[in-house]
């Protein structure tokens, strides 16, 4: 097979080879994976089929995790070839030093090149999947994309505190006829920072992970030798073996399973699979993320959504927020805020 040599003094092979490099930059690590789905792939990168796609991505792209369940939404994840991305920057006259310090400017400048003049515009284009809203700029990591809003005044950070057990509890008891008491789901409610720092204390972890594990068990995570529990833990067994013994998450675990058994009954699916359990979350989700947008738009404040949070240019009255969703939903829901100061980044 003869071997493909494109020109790189093209213009043309330029500029796809350079849209590659700052996609690249400002959405791989060479340390931290990334889950990226095959259209996003298609997308920037261009599909295999085509020789420059696929030399770019071969030169690009590290596939460090091949498993991938689309039922789950899960996908293939990914690191950045620095080795490579250098050389792409050597044929099209580009300078790239890979070293931790350079790579971070460069994935704050690239970005910066793809994202700036729509985050200054507040002009933001969604695609709603699975009951999401979806935007590439939301694939950028906390790293990246704090600095990259603030940069353009969106310095107020607001998420839903503790969203799924939250909104799924509250989901269940509006259905009617809930008579469970839930007792640990309440407690956890009422302070889930502790409860996370004990069950991490408790399986020798840490609170962001005990909160994926809560969070995933609400969506129908499973122990088992290749379950998601355990893929969650990243197969660390010591944990994983602490986890299964734990009371307290033993004893939540089966109340959330009381709460879908009776949010079953007011479905037609016949079985609640993961997939199924996240639709349904991501609906109600939803719900409340339109009316914080209704809010914001009637305020002409301007303002990036993710999931379950979002990012702003003007401070946000909670407690009037809150009464308004509450009004337009039936959920009282609680928030979390801070302020991204650029000057101490």
């Amino acid at each position: 097979m003869k071997k493909y040599n494109p020109n790189f003094s093209d213009p043309r092979i330029q500029k796809r080879i350079n849209r590659s490099l700052d996609y690249a930059f400002a959405n791989l690590s060479t340390t931290k994976e990334t889950q990226w789905a095959k259209t996003q792939i298609d997308r920037w990168f261009g599909q295999s089929q085509n020789p420059l796609s696929a030399m770019i991505r071969s030169e690009l792209l590290i596939c460090s995790n091949p498993y991938y369940n689309p039922e789950a939404g899960v996908a293939k994840k990914y690191l950045l070839n620095a080795t490579g991305a250098a050389k792409l920057c050597s044929l099209v006259g580009r300078k790239f030093i890979p070293c931790a310090l350079h790579l971070k400017m460069e994935k704050f400048t690239s970005a910066d090149t793809l994202y700036g003049k729509t985050i200054e515009s507040g002009d933001f284009q969604y695609k709603l999947k699975s009951n999401r809203m979806w935007n590439d700029i939301q694939n950028l990591d906390n790293a990246t994309r704090k600095p990259l809003f603030a940069n353009y005044g969106y310095i107020h950070e607001y998420d839903i505190r503790s969203a799924a057990p939250t909104i799924l509890y509250q989901y269940a008891k509006s259905l009617g006829d809930f008579r469970h008491p839930l007792t640990h789901l309440q407690q956890y409610l009422k302070d889930p920072n502790q409860y996370r720092q004990n069950l991490s204390n408790a399986i020798d972890s840490d609170p962001k992970t005990a909160k994926r594990l809560i969070t995933s068990r609400f969506a129908g995570a499973r122990f088992g030798n290749s379950n998601s529990i355990i893929r969650e833990l990243g197969y660390n067994w010591h944990q994983y073996n602490r986890l299964k013994a734990n009371p307290w998450f033993q004893d939540l675990s089966e109340e959330i399973v009381q709460l879908w058994k009776h949010i079953k009954t007011h479905t037609t699916a016949g079985r609640l699979t993961a997939r199924n359990k996240w639709d349904i979350y991501f609906s109600q989700e939803l719900r409340v993320m339109r009316s914080v947008h209704r809010y914001m738009d009637k305020l002409r404040i301007k303002y990036f959504h993710e999931h379950d949070g979002w990012r702003c240019d003007t401070p946000i009255d909670l407690r009037e927020l809150k009464l308004h969703i509450q009004k337009q939903t039936g959920y009282w829901i609680e928030f979390d805020w801070e302020v991204f100061e650029l000057d101490r980044y």
